[in-house]
């Protein structure tokens, strides 16, 4: 696997942000077709998935200064570093 799709100027496109993105995406879609055939309204189902990136991130960022030794806890460099959703 390329850890790195392309480049967009200096900016890089990681392999891993695509397809992590491409699997929420995915199961947010399905979820609300799913959703949709119970009844339920779709926008519920958006705000779900948007409130559970947000508590997914901050969750991470929580779990990264009780795990890890010698965590700079006001870093500068706050969305680089532990932002997956399982705690790295």
């Amino acid at each position: 696997m390329f850890p790195e799709l392309f480049r967009i100027g200096n900016f890089p496109i990681n392999t891993y942000g695509v397809l992590l993105a491409a699997g929420m995406l995915l199961a947010l879609f399905v979820t609300a077709r799913l959703a949709a055939r119970d009844g339920l309204p779709r926008e519920r189902i958006y705000d779900l998935g948007l409130w559970t990136l947000i508590g997914g991130l901050i969750g991470s960022k929580i779990l990264m200064v009780l795990t890890e030794e010698n965590v700079q806890i006001f870093s500068l460099d706050f969305l680089r570093s532990g932002g997956v959703y399982y705690g790295g």
